[in-house]
């Protein structure tokens, strides 16, 4: 499925939020002061007044709406979360949560929605790249004076929190992060005459352990790939953030500091002509496996914690995890994924939703959520719980996120992972030189920033 979306639809998304931030004073609520902001309107600074509403001496009787990305274990996680809340708050506040289901680009669009409607839920869950498209229009509120607010944010990886700060205003907090590390298989890294407790660090060591546990049979057919970089046409933002660690290794960039295409460079020649080799050698498959360590096709990839129970639990593989090699001379660093939470200034009751989200960003919650293999936490004082010395494989993941990167801020991303799909079919696929194919695609996107396209 594409997931291209035009220009007319951002331009109509962008009116849409400037219109929703209106809705703000709908709502009955007592009004303690007026305050003035500067906020951005499709593109252009304006000066609004805001009210910020009186904290209640009683609480009275509020129902607040959670909207929550979840499926799965997740849903079931937050709704016990909810239901300790609700408990602790008596029958004059409570929370109903509403799950949300889809990919990242339809929750997108039925938010963009909600908030045009002036339906949006008091305390919503929203994907970490789509805060730099919301802040500028005016419809979130900033977090930074909420009781608390510096305490939580000081507890939280500052790699999670980088790219929820815009103009000098905090205006999410991340209720998960991720990002992705080197999985393989140690039973395939001892057959292949390798140590599975020594994992590769370079990006040269990961090639020759690819290289070792590729697998063949008498006719030369690969039966087992060494190595899965995660191209694959089914999954095209997938693809795009499993380049990011190669890029980055290589000490480039994917855009400049105007938003043009940076990513034709020499580190970006290196990133791809890394995956092209790879190919070429058939150390790895010409396209993404699904499953591929659960059914012993391919002996390691890139891959996120996410996997870890499925693999080491219920499969009963024998998993290795490291992080995720880079080239010598290059650096460590890896892109952030995950959740955020966010109050809209349409809220009657922003002191109460920051109350829900102080309950769920707690150590206690955050832990039974992480436990429960529902998400990993973004805190970094959790480490004292024994549970991390217990699971050493989850300990690395939330040690790693050190060193994550939020990728790149441009209203055109969806249109950046399509482009660069494209991109890396021609030099896999079709055989063109990564060069080339890295400069039609930096045509392409710059033209798109441009307005030429």
């Amino acid at each position: 499925m594409s997931h291209t979306v035009s220009r007319r639809a951002l331009l109509r998304s962008t009116a849409m939020l400037a219109g929703a931030s209106a809705l703000a004073g709908c709502a009955p609520k007592v009004v303690e002061k007026v305050v003035k902001e500067t906020v951005v309107v499709a593109g252009t600074p304006q000066v609004v007044e805001r009210e910020v509403t009186a904290v209640p001496t009683k609480v009275g009787n509020v129902v607040l709406s959670y909207l929550v990305v979840g499926g799965g274990v997740r849903d079931k996680l937050y709704g016990e979360s909810v239901d300790r809340f609700n408990k602790a708050n008596g029958p004059g506040l409570t929370v109903k949560m509403e799950p949300l289901v889809g990919n990242d680009e339809q929750v997108q669009q039925k938010i963009l929605t909600m908030i045009a409607a002036g339906t949006v839920p008091d305390v919503v869950h929203v994907d970490t790249m789509f805060i730099n498209q919301l802040a500028p229009t005016g419809v979130l509120l900033p977090l930074d004076d909420m009781p608390g607010a510096k305490e939580l944010f000081d507890a939280i990886w500052p790699g999670a929190m980088a790219p929820l700060i815009i103009d000098g205003k905090t205006w999410a907090v991340p209720i998960r992060a991720n990002s992705v590390q080197y999985y393989y298989n140690k039973d395939m890294a001892k057959e292949a005459g390798l140590d599975p407790e020594t994992p590769p660090v370079y990006l040269s060591d990961l090639t020759e352990w690819a290289a070792k546990m590729t697998k063949k049979d008498a006719t030369g057919q690969v039966e087992c790939f060494g190595y899965d970089y995660k191209f694959s046409n089914k999954n095209a933002s997938w693809t795009l953030h499993a380049w990011y660690p190669l890029i980055w290794g290589y000490k480039g960039r994917v855009l400049d500091d105007n938003g043009r295409a940076a990513f034709n460079g020499d580190a970006g020649i290196k990133a791809l002509q890394w995956w092209v080799d790879l190919k070429k050698a058939q150390y790895a498959p010409e396209s993404s496996i699904d499953n591929g360590l659960e059914f012993k096709k391919v002996a390691s990839t890139i891959t996120g914690e996410w996997e870890i129970y499925h693999l080491k639990n219920e499969v009963g593989l024998n998993l290795g995890v490291a992080r995720f090699p880079y080239p010598e001379g290059g650096e460590h660093a890896i892109p952030l994924g995950g959740r955020t939470l966010v109050i809209y200034k349409a809220n009657p009751h922003p002191e109460l939703a920051w109350k829900l989200i102080q309950h769920v960003m707690s150590k206690e919650e955050q832990m039974f959520v992480t436990k429960g293999m529902g998400g990993l936490t973004p805190r970094r004082d959790v480490l004292d719980d024994p549970w991390w010395d217990q699971n050493p494989e989850y300990k690395l993941t939330l040690l790693d996120m050190e060193f994550v990167r939020p990728k790149d801020a441009t209203p055109y991303f969806m249109q950046l992972i399509d482009i660069m799909l494209r991109c890396f079919q021609r030099a896999i696929l079709e055989g063109m030189p990564p060069a080339e194919s890295l400069n039609q695609a930096a045509a392409e996107f710059n033209a798109l920033v441009e307005g030429k396209k």
